[in-house]
């Protein structure tokens, strides 16, 4: 498990394999941009999102995914219990799943790229 909490958290070309979870960035405001990994055979999310005001970037580009508990960006409330900072949800490879409610602070927007699935859990 990696737990990204720079700025500018970049992840290239790596194999990972048999972990609770894929990547869990777990900082505020943090750009993350994953190239060439291959993720398989975790038993959560590839990506896990412990804060909402992480946008990763890149995800689209060489991403293999296989046999993992959630084949997805796995995204839950952060510590301040909303979104404060703006951001795009732009992967169009695999989805983003929302498991609890998730609040959007007024002074913020949270785009959704065209093509991107969110799947909404019950909570």
């Amino acid at each position: 498990m990696l737990n990204g909490t720079n700025n500018a958290t970049h992840l290239e070309n790596n194999l990972i394999v048999s972990n609770g979870r894929g990547v869990v960035f777990d900082g505020t405001g943090n750009t993350a941009s994953l190239q060439s990994n291959q993720f398989g055979g975790n038993n959560g999310a590839i990506i896990y999102l412990a804060n909402p005001n992480i946008f990763p970037q890149q995800l689209s580009s060489n991403v293999i995914v296989s046999s993992n508990a959630i084949n997805g960006i796995e995204v839950v409330n952060g510590p301040s219990g909303m979104t404060t900072t703006s951001g795009t949800w732009d992967c169009t490879a695999f989805p983003y799943v929302v498991r609890q409610a998730l609040t959007i602070n007024p002074a913020s927007t949270l785009t959704i790229a065209p093509g991107v699935v969110v799947k909404l859990s019950r909570f």
